[in-house]
This record gives structure tokens, sequence and C-alpha cells, in this order.
């Protein structure tokens, strides 16, 4: 949004541009699992916010206490609700997931949060269709999710779209540590993920489109 305006009103004109640019893993361990730790005492996004719209002043609150956490040894952050600090709300670039029931050996579970102050991730949404589906046959819940519960989980990853996946070994809240075990079925969607994206592996859900290749110019 732009125009020859001062004043806090909506722009009189606006640009809309596309900025393409190849990138390697947000993080440099890849999908290695790494330990993050709890913003307990600082919030993302307000209630009745735009925590859940791509709005560049979501991130700004982030920055400190990501350069902090940084600092203690920690790539990255979780945030819980603002109002109540009850619920699991996001990792500071990417949407939370996790998984019950693979250390029973029983059905796979894949529980990520709902909310109104988080940015819905279209990964996320693509990541669900994949679990839900006949290959994983994982059941699928969007709920909230009580900080209690990061103890019931047996693998925790991120999402998103710099990150795509990412595993998770620890998650540290003051005192307590959350501690998990493998990452076999955050390595799983994610290798189907990837080969679907590149085009390694057929495309079930008709999440691409082919774009034709632009004529010879020379012709």
């Amino acid at each position: 949004g732009h125009g020859p305006q001062l004043g806090l009103s909506p722009a009189p004109t606006f640009s809309f541009c596309v900025l393409a640019i190849p990138v390697s893993s947000y993080y440099s361990t890849g999908l290695k699992p790494i330990d993050v730790l709890v913003a307990d005492g600082y919030d993302r996004a307000a209630p009745q916010g735009v925590g859940n719209v791509k709005a560049s002043g979501n991130y700004g609150s982030d920055i400190k206490v990501s350069i902090d956490a940084r600092a203690d040894g920690y790539p990255t952050v979780l945030y819980l609700d603002a109002k109540e600090k009850k619920y699991v709300e996001e990792f500071s670039v990417s949407n939370f997931i996790g998984f019950k029931g693979v250390a029973s050996g029983g059905p796979v579970t894949y529980v990520t949060p709902d909310t109104d102050s988080v940015l819905r991730s279209t990964t996320n949404d693509l990541l669900m269709d994949l679990a839900a589906s006949d290959d994983f046959g994982m059941a699928v819940e969007r709920r909230p999710v009580p900080v209690e519960e990061l103890d019931d989980f047996d693998e925790v990853a991120g999402c998103g779209t710099a990150v795509v996946m990412m595993g998770v070994k620890s998650i540290t809240l003051k005192d307590k540590v959350y501690e998990y075990g493998s990452i076999d079925n955050v390595e799983r969607l994610y290798d189907r993920y990837r080969a679907i994206q590149f085009g390694e592996a057929p495309d079930a859900f008709g999440w691409g489109s082919v774009v034709p290749p632009l004529p010879d110019a020379a012709a």
C-alpha cells in the first residue's frame, strides 16, 4: 500500500508484487531435531488482533525473544496463547504439530492447534491431507492444545512455507523439560511432501499445476 498521504488510514493505491527466490532449508540442520524454549513471558499476537494475517508487524515482537533464545542455545521459541497462557499457539516462524500414539504402537494422531491468533499454514493444511490419506492412515485433529499435553506427544514438529518441517528434540518451559524421541513420522511426511512438491511422486491431491514453458523467443 502506498500513495501521497500521511495519517492512519487505508492506502489510496496498492501494488501486487511476487518475488521468487530459491532458498535452502530455513534451519541449517534440516530435519535434525532442535531444542525449543517456551516464550512464556512474551506475547506474539493478541486475541482479536491481526495474528491470523500475513502482516509484517506480527514479526517485530518475535525479534528480541528469538535473539535471546538463540543466545541460550535454542534455535527457536514456542508461544502460548496471550490471554491465558494455557494453550500452545505456534513456534516463532512455523505452526505446531504433535504426534500421539507412536510409542504405544497404536493409531497415530496428528494434532495441531486451532486458534484465531495464528496464521493458518497452507503447508499444515496439505500435511493434514497427507497424514489422513490411506498411505499414512493417521487421525487428524485441529483443536486447542493445552500446554499440559506437551507431555503426551511422542513426536513434535513445526511446519511452514520456509521451514517445510522441522523436528523438535525438546521443549523447555521454565524448569520443566519435555523430551521427545524419534521423528519417524515427521520424516515420512516430509519426504512424501517434498517428493510431491518436486514432481518425484504422484500428486493424488491435485496440489500442483503444470506450468507450460514459455514459447521459444527465437521462434
